[in-house]
């Protein structure tokens, strides 16, 4: 995949390993992402966001109008992202044992999404 100059190249992923406390298992090899539904002008995907497999596809669960997670797909749900990826390159290592801090997350994961990944432990401070 080619990326223009001017474009983001590298990621920040200095609390990546604070969202994922404890990694169990990942799907092996990993995946690439279709992410034709992940905004344009959000350069990566987070640590712990959630995916979803929809039609053989790996993609990042979308964000509705206000810019938080869209659940539409959340009963699809296969794992969570283990490393902070780019945009224009959407090669993923997906969790699908592990324990997810939300709170260093900064964002929600759907109930509907925490039902299907009985394997992850989701961790709050509370």
């Amino acid at each position: 995949m080619e990326i223009e100059l001017g474009t983001l190249s590298s990621v920040d992923t200095t609390t990546d390993n604070v969202v994922i406390e404890n990694l169990l298992e990942d799907l092996r090899g990993g995946r690439s992402l279709d992410v034709s539904g992940w905004p344009v002008d959000r350069a990566t995907i987070p640590a712990g966001w959630p995916i979803y497999k929809d039609g053989g596809e790996y993609k990042p669960i979308e964000l509705d109008e206000y810019n938080e997670i869209d659940d539409t797909n959340a009963d699809l749900c296969v794992g969570v992202l283990v490393g902070t990826i780019l945009r224009a390159k959407p090669i993923a290592a997906i969790m699908v044992r592990g324990t997810v801090n939300v709170d260093a997350a900064d964002f929600d994961i759907p109930e509907a999404c925490q039902a299907k990944l009985s394997l992850i432990r989701i961790s709050t401070e509370e």
